[in-house]
């Protein structure tokens, strides 16, 4: 559960968010134990509900509460452990220390969760591993790094790289800040920075985080991304992906973009299975969720994937994302009202280039071509906040019925090597564009299956 803040400065509250998540990471590396994904617990920041109650929505049997102080360079952390399937004080311990001993804590704190479950522990190298830094100062801009990547918008995202950025200039040799910098980058390919400004800095940043450890899984879940997103490497995409799986097995974003990549491939059976075990990691995150959607609105599963929407906008009903996916999802269905309705939903919540695109095309299948031909000029003329994919703009022209000019944009997009491009391949709205052999050949050229 989120850590709370009973620091003297409320401004500390970044350092409880970005504590609670490295107590996630480093509970994760116990073996045999199934954590939940802070994603999935941060909704509980201000909780009414009683833990247990909160233990069955999270199909979570162990929680782990406390608080954090901090003041000058000393912090006080209280923990208890509770069986939440009978309510049941299991242990509590307080520590007192000096903040370059966080990372002490962390580790003594997973040893007595093991103990308590009877489960095995790894070794106390891997527990610490090279992931992390002596420098106290590196490890405060981390967190406040980490507390904006969160956040999600743009904005906050250009805030977490330079926190990030700060914390590897502090200490060189902070593998996990470097991976995080690439995550970032990553996360903004095709929204707000174009693919072939974003990934060489990714790819820059994600090397010196290898160098430094190759055993750091939200690194390989990165290398994944890019390879997927830029270099168009299927076989590396997947080897990634199990690996960091494999180095961490409660790293649920791990398994949503790996059931992504799956549905990507036309390997729907394997991507449902992986959807859900992301699910199960993350259950509560409308993130994972409209992953989770998505993969089984690429494998007809129009049910389930309304159904995922659904559940997302009952506990994050300001959600851009699931309001859009709804809103497409409807429109395909010939539903116009309804998928008018979560457009302009979505679009009251964030008026970004790529919602906008979304909204064309919803007005385009549903037959409003005239507003959606609106939309496509002002995209065209950077009238909205962010990066206008030219994948993005190829599908509206094609759901027009401008073939010629949707192609164009698609080639376009495959010589700037566009981070939606893999997507189309599978991608429903992309239909009426695979039914153009020049477009078909695009990706036969990127090997896609």
């Amino acid at each position: 559960m989120p850590l709370k803040n009973i620091s003297p400065d409320p401004k500390d509250e970044y350092f409880a968010d970005g504590l609670t998540e490295e107590f996630i990471s480093t509970i994760s590396k116990v073996r045999e134990l199934s954590v939940i994904s802070s994603t999935s617990t941060m909704p509980y920041k201000t909780r009414s509900k009683p833990l247990v109650e909160i233990g069955r929505e999270l199909n979570a049997g162990t929680m782990l509460e406390g608080s954090v102080r901090k003041a000058g360079n000393r912090v006080r952390i209280t923990v208890q452990m509770i069986d939440a399937m009978h309510d049941k004080h299991l242990w509590a311990e307080s520590y007192d220390r000096e903040l370059q001993d966080v990372f002490a804590i962390q580790s003594d704190i997973a040893s007595r969760v093991a103990d308590a479950l009877k489960v095995e522990l790894l070794g106390e190298r891997k527990l610490i591993g090279k992931t992390l830094t002596d420098s106290v100062e590196a490890h405060d801009l981390y967190l406040k790094g980490v507390y904006h990547f969160n956040r999600g918008s743009p904005h906050d995202i250009a805030k977490a790289i330079e926190y990030f950025e700060l914390a590897c200039e502090q200490d060189p040799g902070f593998a996990l800040a470097y991976a995080k910098v690439a995550d970032c980058y990553n996360a903004i390919a095709g929204e707000s920075m174009s693919a072939q400004e974003a990934f060489p800095k990714a790819k820059e940043f994600l090397a010196r985080a290898l160098s430094l450890d190759k055993g750091l899984a939200e690194a390989h879940k990165v290398k994944a991304l890019t390879a997927i997103q830029y270099d168009w490497d299927w076989a590396v995409a997947e080897r990634s992906f199990k690996e960091a799986i494999s180095l961490n097995p409660s790293l649920a974003e791990a398994h949503a973009f790996y059931a992504w990549f799956l549905a990507m491939m036309g390997r729907f059976d394997e991507a449902i299975f992986v959807a859900t075990r992301a699910f199960e990691l993350d259950p509560v995150s409308p993130f994972t969720g409209s992953i989770c959607s998505l993969v089984n609105w690429m494998a007809g599963r129009n049910d389930r994937a309304r159904e995922l929407c659904m559940r997302i906008l009952e506990i994050h009903p300001n959600f851009a994302r699931a309001h859009g996916l709804l809103a497409v999802l409807n429109a395909m269905e010939s539903k116009a009202e309804e998928a008018i309705k979560e457009a302009d939903k979505m679009i009251s919540i964030s008026d970004e280039t790529l919602f906008r695109g979304w909204q064309a095309q919803v007005y385009a299948l549903v037959g409003l071509k005239e507003k959606a031909r609106e939309i496509l000029n002002d995209l065209l003329s950077n009238k909205f906040r962010g990066y206008a994919s030219p994948v993005e703009i190829g599908v509206i022209y094609y759901l027009l019925g401008e073939k010629d000019s949707g192609f164009r944009w698609m080639q376009n997009a495959y010589e700037a090597r566009d981070a939606y491009l893999p997507m189309t391949n599978k991608w429903p709205t992309s239909n009426v564009a695979r039914e153009d052999p020049r477009f078909v050949e695009l990706l036969n050229r990127m090997k896609l299956p």
